[in-house]
């Protein structure tokens, strides 16, 4: 017997099993994006539900230009996957609840809002959506403000045109578009409703 939970707030359905009703399986991705990378690495890193982490080359990259050491055990790379990335398969099979990649750079959104998947975190999110297991994406350009970089300088950060119509292709294909950092914290916060 399965159950469902619903996050209303979200219009994310996400199917439990009775026996692992108090457990989630999250995928959480990360890219290039140096934006909102601390506090997601604050909110995600070692959370429970949070049992695997996947990393764009460049995510490796910025995660080392900020000096963030992740804690979660199971890490996959994208530069040790090869061109096939057969971690995807894992994806398909459904052996995730729900993927939050986070923070997601507007190239990444470009290649989502087009069918182009040519990366680890391009492909996990198309199969995620082809095996219709909810995706949360928290894109770098959803607001125009601040942001501090690497070395502390602060610089404001513009959104264009373009970006605001990718993110728009990429709802419309069923994805969750996550505003700010709180929605994150939410859908880690609704295991309440899950015990």
């Amino acid at each position: 017997m399965s159950f469902r939970v619903i996050f209303f707030e979200f219009g994310i359905s996400i199917s439990q099993n009775k026996q692992n009703f108090k457990e989630m399986k999250i995928l959480w991705c990360i890219t290039g994006a140096g934006q909102f990378l601390k506090e997601c690495a604050e909110i995600l890193d070692g959370n429970d539900d949070v049992k695997t982490v996947a990393i764009s080359e460049a995510g490796e990259d910025v995660l080392k230009m900020y000096g963030i050491k992740l804690n979660t055990e199971h890490k996959i790379l994208e530069k040790e996957q090869g061109k096939a990335f057969p971690f995807c398969g894992k994806v398909c099979k459904g052996d995730y609840d729900l993927i939050i990649a986070a923070p997601v750079t507007s190239n990444t959104v470009a290649k989502l809002a087009y069918g182009i998947s040519d990366s680890l975190i391009t492909v996990i999110i198309t199969q995620a959506i082809k095996s219709a297991i909810p995706v949360c994406l928290l894109p770098t350009d959803i607001s125009e403000g601040y942001s501090i970089t690497p070395k502390g300088r602060k610089i404001y950060v513009k959104i264009r045109e373009i970006d605001e119509e990718n993110i728009e292709r990429v709802a419309k294909q069923g994805v969750k578009i996550l505003k700010n950092l709180t929605e994150i914290m939410e859908i880690l916060d609704t295991k309440a409703l899950r015990t």
